[in-house]
């Protein structure tokens, strides 16, 4: 799928993401990129939280896609994404039953962030017509800068250093083989399931502040629509996006 995909590295650049912008506003975005670097300054999260790593220690990347895929299909990018990063720690972890999926895009190893995700696109009408993929994984960050912040890292777990593009080449093998496939509503389907057999906290109480007023609930599952669904003290479902509500997961 990604046999012509074109790789640009920078040893230090602002964002990956930012510059996958850059690209398409001058337009110069024609095939499928991916934009890598050893350090960014000010890598974006989730809702436009500052991602902080080591120079050339991590992952830092934004797959940047020229595609025609129906608005609709939106989750189904975030869901491709998580689903190819957890195979890339599956291989890479022992105890892979601890990488969980914290909705609605971070990476965990049991209780600390392993990475994040940012999935942006550029519609036009109802079709998606640019897809940026930004991921970043903590892979030989060490624990004196990863305690502090409550994350791990592949060193943290394993003790051993990682090749960081060995580790970008599988995780875009995984990713370009789901992507061929991202419009079969079986692998779709099989892909969610996987997603809540690793979702966190799942059948656990946290705490939804609402209104400034908290409640306890409980996790059940994200649905198709990528919603992470809850059930309150009164058995009542809750359905909510990534901005709707305040969670507190601890």
């Amino acid at each position: 799928m990604f046999n012509d995909i074109k790789f640009i590295h920078f040893n230090e650049i602002t964002s990956t993401q930012d510059y996958a912008h850059y690209l398409i506003e001058n337009d110069l975005l024609h095939q499928p990129s991916l934009i890598y670097t050893d350090f960014q300054s000010r890598g974006r999260g989730q809702l436009q939280k500052q991602w902080l790593g080591s120079p050339a220690k991590n992952i830092y990347m934004t797959l940047a896609i020229p595609c025609s895929i129906h608005y609709h299909k939106q989750f189904h990018l975030s869901l491709m994404t998580i689903i190819s990063c957890l195979q890339l720690f599956q291989e890479e972890v022992e105890g892979k039953e601890h990488i969980k999926i914290k909705w609605p895009n971070d990476i965990y190893y049991e209780h600390k962030k392993l990475g994040g995700l940012l999935i942006e696109s550029r519609i036009r009408g109802k079709t998606i017509y640019y897809a940026l993929i930004g991921v970043g994984l903590n892979i030989n960050e060490e624990e004196e800068i990863c305690q502090p912040l409550d994350a791990t890292s592949l060193f943290c777990i394993h003790k051993k250093q990682y090749q960081i593009f060995d580790l970008i080449t599988k995780w875009l093998e995984n990713m370009s083989t789901l992507w061929a496939m991202i419009q079969d509503q079986q692998v779709f389907d099989n892909a969610l399931y996987i997603l809540n057999c690793h979702l966190y906290k799942k059948n656990q109480t946290i705490i939804l502040i609402e209104n400034d007023l908290p409640q306890k609930v409980k996790v059940l599952q994200i649905n198709e629509n990528g919603a992470l669904e809850l059930e309150n003290m009164n058995h009542e479902k809750i359905e909510m996006s990534s901005e709707k509500y305040n969670l507190i997961w601890k």
